[in-house]
């Protein structure tokens, strides 16, 4: 027994993390002399003190909430990420860890292993900078561009009244192609602003979001031949981020007018909304061409496309799951050939929404 307590201490000063022995107020009783290395604290300059000494304001919280935890159930092992240290050579340091609590005949200890992360922590930052520059990049050369693109489209339009014949034709032909253009640049618009803003919740109205969605397609190519129907009797107060909604059913909406069936007898595109006990489902229901079962799996990765017919970017699907997972909800989808497609979403409720008293009576009537 000697000689495997000796082997574990010599274990634990000879290893390449740092391994601690602390009370329930974080006390430290021991801690190894990696942390000479590592912090360049002397060992004896810890011993004796708390912790939370050389913890990092968010890190100490969150330390004292897993002794709590450990104190309170003392059952496995809890892992945690990038635990904040100071150090005398220079500000931080990150570390992985293991927490576990041990019964002594002092009382209760906390073991605790501490692994050096904090150039992983540094390069993940730096990632984080970058893709925030890049997105915020697309967002500005996005609105940039369009500005030149719209007044191409205006004059267009113009040449398209003084023009005839294979002119005309030519006319049309560049007016459809910088309508795709438009699209493409407004979708990268979309997917920078989805990532780089946060969560703006408000009040949501679905008669009014859903009647705003098909009203910015009713009149688009195709869009008069189908017929829009809107189900909100299901509807309860939900608090969310209209703009991500917007995008998200402005793409699926879109979607099911460019892939619909319009040689069938009675095309239709129908937006339904029912609330449940903490969350809100939408389901944008269509007749069309449907979506082969192969492709079902890849509709919402960069650049896949769910038909090949095809031609649109294949953004407009991955932006909508991206929207989705800023909001924690999720989306599902049912599709047969010839038969039709079923999307699927579910939100959270959300809460902090003020919700004037008539609003919320003719919600609850609803419901």
């Amino acid at each position: 027994m000697t000689n495997l307590r000796s082997h574990f201490l010599n274990a634990a000063e000879h290893g390449k993390v740092i391994f601690l022995v602390m009370d329930v107020g974080g006390k430290i009783e021991y801690i190894s002399t990696y942390v000479e290395s590592i912090l360049n604290f002397k060992q004896e300059e810890l011993v004796g003190r708390t912790i939370y000494d050389v913890t990092n304001p968010v890190s100490a919280k969150y330390l004292q909430n897993l002794i709590s935890t450990a104190d309170r159930e003392s059952i496995a092992p809890i892992h945690f990420r990038e635990f904040g240290l100071y150090c005398t050579a220079c500000k931080n340091h990150y570390f992985d860890g293991v927490l576990t609590a041990q019964e002594t005949q002092t009382g209760r200890r906390f073991i605790t292993y501490l692994h050096d992360v904090t150039e992983r922590k540094i390069e993940s930052e730096k990632l984080a900078s970058l893709n925030l520059e890049l997105d915020s990049f697309i967002y500005k050369a996005s609105h940039d561009l369009r500005a030149p693109l719209l007044s191409i489209m205006g004059l267009t339009n113009l040449l398209e009244k003084e023009a005839f014949g294979v002119q005309l034709e030519y006319a049309k032909m560049i007016r459809t192609s910088i309508g795709k253009l438009d699209k493409f640049i407004l979708q990268l618009a979309h997917y920078a602003r989805n990532n780089n803003e946060e969560l703006v919740n408000s009040c949501i109205n679905f008669d009014d979001l859903f009647s705003d969605v098909i009203e910015s397609y009713r009149f688009l190519p195709h869009g008069e031949k189908i017929s829009f129907d809107i189900d909100t009797a299901g509807s309860v107060a939900t608090c969310s981020d209209s703009f991500r909604l917007k995008i998200i059913l402005n793409n699926l909406v879109s979607n099911a007018i460019k892939y619909h069936n319009l040689d069938q007898r009675d095309p239709f595109i129908k937006l339904k909304v029912v609330g449940e006990a903490d969350s809100v489902v939408i389901q944008v229901i269509d007749n069309g061409s449907g979506i082969p079962t192969e492709k079902i799996g890849n509709i919402f990765e960069m650049f896949q496309r769910a038909t090949d017919k095809a031609d649109g970017s294949g953004l407009g699907l991955y932006i909508v799951q991206k929207a989705l997972e800023k909001m924690g909800g999720r989306i599902q989808v049912h599709s047969q050939i010839d038969k039709g497609t079923t999307f699927t979403i579910t939100i959270p409720k959300g809460n902090g929404c003020e919700i004037k008293e008539e609003e919320q009576k003719m919600l609850m009537t609803l419901a």
